[in-house]
């Protein structure tokens, strides 16, 4: 307060008292304000999980993925060890608590969940598995509806609640509107407080030619407030027709993210009916993954305009992506081991590559 008069400094000190003094009127307990020592005396309860690294207690996970990609899938089984108390895709990494689950579904047909259910054995869990897929408008950006859904909770002691898919139950929700979305999240507080947790499925937006493989947190709708506001993201991506699923975890504010890593669905026949089965697929090599991402980016890229390409033209092109040259190279390399592209050598050196024409 240099260059004040006492007199100055006094009506200064005496009106930051009132203000102050205001303040704590009016948010009463809320505040509670001491020393770093005194606060670090305090004892916290350690974190625990309903699926190790993925599901934490009295917490919220997204999982996400662009639409067709077998989160649904991911999420029905996931719910189906929480339910029976099994590691979940049976591996230790992903040790299981035993909970009582709520699975809400907004989007799929009740014929075909049905048919996934038996397919995943859901049906034999008695009580440990519950379903809600009516009424007709479930809006939990409405303070009835939320009622509605915490008496279910409470009321059938459910400790997890998996609701696909986020934009299904969200009432018109504006998913670029950070008040909205704060206000949305908080209404899962109480819940969250008493230790239930919540799994939303949520869709993001397709990649574009130029966005690689690699999912991340920007393809989330209105990613920034929801990243905000939840423990977990875990994202997925799976190719059409292959039974494998890649899986990233690019947020985890509990505990180290889990490094990426696969899963495998597979489809049998047992007792003449047939079932799904998941499994760890192991890590994924990352230098692996930059090369297939690499061939699926070339693939793209020399699909525009069916033209014929330099190496150094689609290195060129790639560099948006932030594709290495050593991975587009090896990419590049294999594609023409694995006759997946078209090429043909100019001069000495030169090699054009192409699209390769399709049925051949």
């Amino acid at each position: 307060m240099e260059g004040f008069s006492d007199e100055q400094r006094g009506d200064m000190l005496k009106k930051d008292y009132e203000v102050g003094q205001k303040i704590r009127e009016v948010r009463g307990a809320d505040m509670d304000i001491k020393t770093w020592g005194e606060f670090d005396q305090e004892k916290f309860a350690v974190r625990e999980w309903y699926v190790k690294g993925v599901v934490p207690v009295g917490g919220i996970t997204i999982i996400a993925a662009p639409s067709g990609e077998k989160k649904s899938w991911v999420a029905m089984e996931m719910a189906r060890c929480l339910a029976s108390g099994s590691n979940f895709l049976g591996h230790k990494e992903f040790e299981t608590r035993q909970a009582t689950v709520l699975y809400i579904d907004r989007e799929t047909y009740e014929g075909e969940l049905q048919a996934r259910g038996r397919k995943l054995g859901l049906q034999n869990l008695g009580t440990r598995l519950y379903e809600l897929s009516r009424p007709a408008e479930l809006s939990l950006n409405n303070n009835q509806m939320m009622s509605y859904l915490e008496s279910i909770v409470r009321e059938k002691k459910i400790d997890v609640v998996f609701i696909d898919t986020f934009r299904s139950i969200a009432g018109g929700l504006q998913e670029e509107k950070a008040e909205e979305i704060r206000k949305f999240f908080q209404r899962f507080s109480p819940l969250k407080k008493s230790g239930r947790s919540f799994v939303f499925l949520d869709h993001c937006r397709k990649p574009s030619q130029f966005d690689g493989y690699v999912p991340k947190k920007e393809w989330l709708f209105g990613s920034q407030d929801k990243l905000a506001s939840v423990e977990v993201l875990m994202m997925q991506r799976s190719k059409e027709g292959s039974p494998e699923i890649s899986v990233w975890i690019p947020k985890n504010r509990v505990a180290p993210a889990h490094p990426p890593f696969k899963i495998f669905m597979d489809e049998i026949i047992a007792d003449t009916e047939e079932k799904i089965m998941f499994s760890f697929g192991g890590g994924i090599d990352e230098k692996k993954g930059k090369e297939e991402e690499a061939e699926e980016a070339i693939s793209d890229y020399l699909a525009q305009g069916g033209v014929e390409r330099t190496a150094k033209e689609i290195e060129e092109a790639l560099s948006q992506k932030n594709i290495g040259k050593n991975a587009i190279t090896n990419a590049l390399k294999s594609m023409r081991e694995k006759d997946a592209v078209a090429c043909r050598k100019e001069g000495a050196r030169k090699i054009l590559y192409r699209p390769k024409p399709p049925g051949k």
